[in-house]
């Protein structure tokens, strides 16, 4: 009911490709499964399928978003505190991811015990396989394929010295690590060789020092660019306008403008839009 403040200009804007996203998929979920659940309730009276079709479309939005709801964190979510907000501001999706391998995991042991114990024949034995391979393709095997493809292949300088066998178990274990706070970061740090961080805390201290590291005025040789992008993110942790994205973009404008960094493909253009430079990372 009034305007946005530049702090929160920043946030709605820096967060609204995300959402637009999350809505487009979730209301081409939703539709298909309204429709789907409406054809199957044919015979029922239109006014009870309609809302068995609109429960069943929300709880399919639930099981593959997770929800915002303040009933569907756990106590470590709900917190107050500064230090655990540190820990748990980009949590949302992976305390749903989360809670999906925990499911699948008691859902194995039921079926795989229900079976051997001869409780349910192999019909529902397949159904209930078929249910635990679609969940481990959907939240395991194809986060973890985007990530090696994304991540490894365009980010990192070797590769493509790499199999797809490779490249897909380092992204599989960051994906299943990333699930668990703290444990995430011991995955990270493990996996990528960089220094292992507690959340948000680290992020925001080394926001500070790689800062004053380049301005030293003891150095000889000042990146222009690094300290535009050490600005940017100094100025996003004190006041939550601008951010490290934003300290990036006007390191590889500046860069670019200086003919510093001069892309010449799409894969240049993806790491200056994401990092800043257009010189690919150094992998493990």
């Amino acid at each position: 009911m009034r305007e946005l403040t530049w702090r929160e200009s920043f946030l709605y804007y820096g967060s609204y490709p995300v959402a637009w996203s999350d809505m487009a998929s979730s209301t081409i979920l939703w539709k298909a499964k309204y429709d789907k659940t409406m054809t199957e309730l044919q015979t029922w009276p239109i006014e009870q399928a309609h809302t068995e079709a609109v429960r069943l479309a929300d709880y399919a939005i639930r099981m593959t978003h997770g929800s915002t709801a303040i009933t569907s964190r756990p106590e470590f979510m709900r917190s107050t505190n500064t230090m655990t907000r540190y820990l748990t501001s980009l949590y949302g999706f992976f305390n749903h991811v989360f809670n999906r391998f925990y499911r699948m995991s008691w859902k194995s042991k039921d079926l795989f015990s229900d079976r051997w114990a001869n409780r349910i024949g192999n019909k529902e034995f397949a159904k209930g396989f078929s249910e635990l391979t679609g969940d481990f393709m959907m939240y395991i095997v194809l986060p973890s394929a985007v990530e090696a493809l994304v991540v490894e292949a365009f980010m990192t300088q070797d590769w493509d010295e790499m199999g797809w066998g490779e490249l897909l178990g380092n992204g599989m274990i960051h994906t299943v690590g990333a699930s668990v706070p703290i444990v995430r970061e011991v995955v990270h740090a493990v996996g990528t060789g960089h220094d292992p961080t507690i959340g948000l805390l680290g992020t925001a201290a080394k926001g500070y020092t790689d800062f004053f590291r380049q301005v030293n005025p003891n150095k000889e040789v000042h990146d222009v660019g690094k300290i535009i992008q050490n600005i940017g993110t100094v100025a996003g942790i004190s006041t939550g306008v601008g951010g490290t994205q934003v300290g990036r973009w006007g390191r590889f404008v500046y860069d670019f403008m200086q003919d510093e960094q001069t892309p010449s493909g799409p894969a240049d253009w993806y790491r200056a839009f994401r990092s800043g430079t257009i010189e690919p990372r150094r992998g493990h």
